[in-house]
């Protein structure tokens, strides 16, 4: 059975800058349609924003964006990108001026990992002031914490 008629519950998106900074926006569907035409899914009213400027596409177990028009632009994490997998807390700009912050439930984030961190070896002289490496108990507890702080970034 193929995931692409799934998508996963609570993945949203929440608008950072432009005419719907601060707003969230639940991810419901497998195919989410951005821009400024009114027939979109997400409607964004910014004449930067092409009428179809973009889509968010779940499939086989993970989200992907891509740019639906060719005089837009569309940048993922500041890198200007045609279509590319897109991972928890990622910044999508949409023209020059709207941005969103991408987050997946906690529950998506243990089955969607951008780059494996794989730590060296280290010799006993070279870890003293290190802190003991992380049980698996306390690991959800720093991925919720991350996650609020994605959503409730500290600005200056």
């Amino acid at each position: 059975m193929s995931n692409v008629n799934w998508a996963p519950s609570l993945g949203s998106i929440q608008f950072l800058t432009g005419p719907l900074m601060g707003r969230t926006f639940q991810l419901s569907k497998p195919i989410i349609t951005i821009g400024r035409d009114k027939s979109n899914d997400i409607f964004v009213p910014d004449p930067k924003v092409s009428r179809n400027h973009a889509r968010l596409l779940w499939n086989d177990g993970s989200w992907s964006i891509e740019k639906l028009s060719q005089t837009s632009t569309l940048a993922l994490n500041q890198r200007r990108v045609q279509q590319s997998v897109i991972y928890d807390s990622n910044i999508v700009g949409l023209g020059e001026d709207s941005s969103f912050l991408f987050l997946l439930p906690l529950s998506e984030l243990n089955t969607q990992v951008e780059e494996p961190h794989h730590p060296q070896p280290q010799s006993p002289s070279e870890s003293r002031d290190v802190a003991a490496p992380l049980d698996s108990t306390t690991e959800p507890y720093l991925a919720h914490n991350q996650l609020e702080l994605a959503r409730h970034p500290i600005t200056t």
